[in-house]
This record gives structure tokens, C-alpha cells and sequence, in this order.
């Protein structure tokens, strides 16, 4: 297995940038293939740069290809081609990013080096195109990006018969792709176990190695704005965090069964808080970023409920930079999904890689949990509404001494579970 060539599609998330530092740090041959709008647009904040203090120690091991992370890479002529017009008009019109039709030479030109391949976004459609099949498939999205996640979901059922149409070409690809995908791991036991077991195939059920948490790091890596944060921070008695998209206002466009899968239940964490600051008279505050759909009406919550003073608002940031600050609070605050067995996302896990306690909303039961994942439960305190929020709070508060130990503990989880220990069963799959 050391001789072969192993390479990452894509970098949603930062995914697979942490998947491949591990890799590498094992001492295999891979290299991070970046899609033509990795980092770009939309997703600028998913940068190799907002994810390392050392962009250039890794820049040889990433390959800049020609192919887009997006449906048009998973068509042929001249159904590629009738796609690029409706983008160059969405270009024109709407201001959109622009993607361009990938051809077959491309995709090939720019992976057929690679013994092993690992991905997901469109990886599994693009890739049944020419032939080749991914080593290890992993979805990022509820329900399967480019299968049955809510919003493509939508396209598939469109009223109108031209987006159904090249809708279910993309889906019929990607379903392709996926089934010829030697492992498929997955880390969602709800919404997308059940899909998957629908069209029969089989799982791993593993976490995703979503953070490297083994990079050196000094002030001197830090922004004088940021070293500013921190001395503010230090002033404060408890401190409390989360840097979760704010999506908690329901879209009009949405039915109540695929919102319930969306909505993050921010303003819990701001109604839970308002009720901790009745309680105690505490030099507190909650920090919360300008991030998501739904941030603006997250700050007026705040304002009407009187506790603006109480709450520092931050820019959309790198990560590097949030992991920073995270050594100076006292406790995380994770997402509040309702009545559906989801376990967390890349937030939650930043969090235990600092060895911070954290708050989180989880609806699977210790036993299931360790049935399926074959590994522990994580030691976060669980919420499943603003007042268990609160009474979370208050618990850490008035129990100092358990926010170390709760920290310590979730340091070890992330370590065994999701640092290396996790990237070593990727390392498995691999040979």
C-alpha cells in the first residue's frame, strides 16, 4: 500500500486538507486534488490558507485541477454544454459563479496518476463518467449530496420538467458512482443511514477526520485585531461560544419535514443564555459570528432581549483563527437539531480538539450510538431545548471544577476518536 498514490477530490469543508495531513503524516503518498472553485466564491472560507499557520509547508502535496465541484461535472456533451448556457445567463444576470463543462480528458488528465481515490461532492458522478471509482465515497451533506439532500431533492421534484429532467441524469450518475465505490463512510446514523440503506448500500459507519489538530502554533501566528479579542476575553469571569451558521428562520420555500433537517435552533442558545444572565450576575459574555443566512435576525433576538452588551459579535473567520480563540473560553455551544438521529458536524469537534465542554442537542441514545459507531459517546453535556440550554449553563457555572474535567476528557475522545485514531482506520481502509 506505501507505493501506491492516493488522491483526495475535493475540499469541501476543509475535509479532506485535514484527511491528507494524516495520511501524510503516516508516512503515505497522497496529494489534495482542489477543484477549479475549491476556496473560491462561496466557499473562500474553506481555504488551505484559513486552515494551516503554514500554507507552504504543504503546498506540494496539492494538485490544482481543472474540474468543478458542481452537477455540470457530471454530464456529457451536449448535455454539459445546455447547462453552461442557463449558468452564463445566472452569470450575467444574477451575478452566480461561473462554472465551465468538464470533458472526459480532463477528469482523466487530472487523476488517472492515482492508485487510490477518495471523495464526495460530485466525485462519484464525475468519476463513473470515465470509468474510475472511488476508493472510499464519504457524503458531507444530510441525505446525500446530489441524491436526496433537501435542496437537490427539491430540483428532482421540480414542477418544471427541464431541472427534473437534468436533475435526475445527475442523480442517476451519482447513485452510479456511489454503488461502484469500493467503502462508503458514512458518520450519519438518521437521514443518511436510512437513504443509503434504501438503495442498498453498504456502510462504514465512521466520523470524518474534519480537523488536523497537530499543527504547531504562537501569538506570533495571530492578527493584532485577534490578540485584541483575546485581552478582551481575558477579562471575562465565563465565557461561552459558538460559531455555528446562524439557519433558524424558516424559508417560505421549505415544508416543515425538510426544515426540521435544516434548522439549527440558534436562537435557543441566545434565549438560553438571556435566561443564564436572570439567574446570575456574571462579568460573562457569548461570542457568535456574522455567519449564515439568518445572523442579522440572530442580533436583533439579541437587542430585543436586552443583552447586546453581553454578546460579542466576530466576523465570519478562518478556522485557524477560531480554534485560537477557543482556548479562551470556558465552554462551546454546539447545534440543536430536533427529532432526528444526527450526531454533529465540524463545529462540535472543534471544540473537543481544544478540550473545551460542549453543549449540544443530540436525539440517539448512548447505547445506539455505541452499537453503530463502535466507539464512545463523547462526553458533551446534551440539550434538546432553551431551557436545557440553560440549566447546561448554569450546571458548568456553578461546577468550575467540571469544566476542566469535562475539557480534559474531550481532548482524549477527539484523539482516540477523531484525530488519529480516526485517520488510522482510514489508513485500514486504504490497504
Amino acid at each position: 500500500m506505501m507505493s501506491k498514490k492516493i488522491g483526495l477530490i475535493g475540499n469541501m469543508n476543509n475535509n479532506n486538507f485535514a484527511l491528507l495531513r494524516y495520511l501524510l503524516d503516516q508516512g503515505l503518498d497522497a496529494k489534495l486534488v482542489l477543484m477549479k472553485n475549491d476556496g473560491v466564491g462561496a466557499n473562500s472560507h474553506f481555504s488551505i490558507a484559513n486552515d494551516t499557520l503554514n500554507k507552504k509547508k504543504w503546498t506540494k502535496y496539492i494538485k490544482q485541477s481543472n474540474i468543478y465541484e458542481d452537477p455540470i461535472s457530471a454530464l456529457n456533451f451536449p448535455f454539459s454544454w445546455v447547462l453552461f448556457a442557463v449558468k452564463l445567463f445566472k452569470f450575467f444576470i444574477k451575478k452566480k459563479d461561473l462554472v465551465l463543462p468538464v470533458s472526459k480528458k480532463t477528469i482523466i488528465n487530472d487523476l488517472s496518476e492515482f492508485d487510490c481515490l477518495i471523495g464526495s461532492g460530485i466525485s462519484p458522478a464525475l468519476l463513473s463518467r470515465v470509468g474510475f471509482n472511488l476508493t472510499i465515497f464519504y457524503p458531507y451533506a444530510f441525505g446525500v449530496e446530489y441524491l436526496e439532500e433537501t435542496t437537490f431533492k427539491a430540483h428532482l421534484q421540480s414542477r418544471n420538467s427541464i431541472i427534473r429532467f437534468f436533475s435526475n441524469k445527475i442523480y442517476k450518475a451519482q447513485l452510479e458512482g456511489i454503488k461502484q465505490s469500493k467503502f462508503v463512510v458514512n458518520s450519519d446514523m438518521g437521514i443518511t443511514k436510512n437513504i443509503l440503506d434504501t438503495y442498498s448500500v453498504e456502510q462504514i459507519h465512521y466520523g470524518i477526520p474534519l480537523l488536523y489538530a497537530e499543527e504547531e502554533e504562537t501569538m506570533c501566528h495571530f492578527s493584532d485585531k485577534n490578540q485584541t479579542i483575546i485581552k478582551d476575553l481575558e477579562k471575562k469571569d465565563f465565557v461561552l461560544m459558538s460559531h455555528v451558521r446562524h439557519l433558524w428562520v424558516k424559508p417560505n420555500i421549505l415544508s416543515e419535514a425538510s426544515w426540521l433537517m435544516q434548522n439549527k435552533h440558534n436562537e435557543w442558545i441566545i434565549y438560553a443564555y438571556s435566561e443564564f444572565l436572570k439567574r446570575h450576575k456574571v462579568n460573562s459574555v457569548l461570542i457568535l459570528f456574522e455567519y449564515g443566512e439568518d445572523f442579522q435576525t440572530s442580533k436583533d433576538l439579541c437587542s430585543n432581549l436586552g443583552i447586546d452588551q453581553m454578546v460579542m459579535w466576530l466576523p465570519k473567520s478562518s478556522r485557524k483563527d477560531i480554534l485560537k480563540i477557543m482556548d479562551y473560553i470556558d465552554i462551546g455551544l454546539g447545534e440543536f437539531y430536533s427529532d432526528f438521529e444526527t450526531t454533529w458536524g465540524g463545529a462540535l469537534i472543534e471544540f473537543l480538539s481544544r478540550g473545551k465542554p460542549v453543549i449540544h442537542g443530540l436525539n440517539i441514545s448512548q447505547t445506539k450510538f455505541e452499537t453503530n459507531y463502535g466507539s464512545e459517546l463523547p462526553p458533551i453535556l446534551v440539550a434538546n431545548s432553551s431551557a436545557e440550554i440553560a440549566d447546561k449553563i448554569e450546571y458548568l457555572f456553578l461546577n468550575k471544577n467540571k469544566i476542566k474535567e469535562i475539557g480534559k476528557s474531550s481532548k482524549s475522545w477527539f484523539d482516540k476518536y477523531c484525530g488519529r485514531g480516526l485517520a488510522a482506520k482510514f489508513v485500514n481502509l486504504l490497504n
